[in-house]
């Protein structure tokens, strides 16, 4: 208590209420933030599912670099689930087991697969694809 001494009572209440204004102060740009965060995921989703009402042809694509099966069968479930409308074209998968990623050769060939796997779907022309 001795050390506080020279600060008397109105003292005091001027930090405090200093206090309590910085609070509202840094109030305001937190909630603004948080609110263009809600609306922009918001706004995100209805984006994606407009597409996909809107889109008449679908492909779905799996890529599977684990050597696991589940990628597919979590596929399959999530189109089920979308009800999607239209025409869904025939899976495609592509599948590598065992990749190691410490060698850059291996991952320069892989990145080339992966592109021309990229390339073979677009040339189905579906008007979305849903890649898991």
């Amino acid at each position: 208590m001795e050390t506080f001494l020279f600060m008397n009572d109105h003292t005091w209440e001027m930090v405090d209420r200093i206090g309590i204004l910085l609070g509202i102060i840094m109030f305001i740009p937190v909630a603004w933030a948080s609110m263009l965060y809600i609306r922009r995921n918001y706004l995100k989703k209805r984006l994606v599912e407009r597409a996909l009402k809107r889109a008449s042809t679908h492909l779905v694509a799996c890529v599977e670099l684990t050597g696991k099966s589940e990628i597919a069968i979590s596929a399959n479930d999530t189109i089920h689930k979308l009800n999607l409308q239209g025409t869904i074209l025939p899976q495609r998968e592509f599948r590598r087991s065992g990749v190691e990623l410490a060698n850059m050769a291996k991952v320069e060939k892989l990145r080339e697969e992966l592109v021309q796997f990229k390339k073979e779907l677009q040339l189905q022309s579906p008007e979305y694809i849903h890649l898991f």
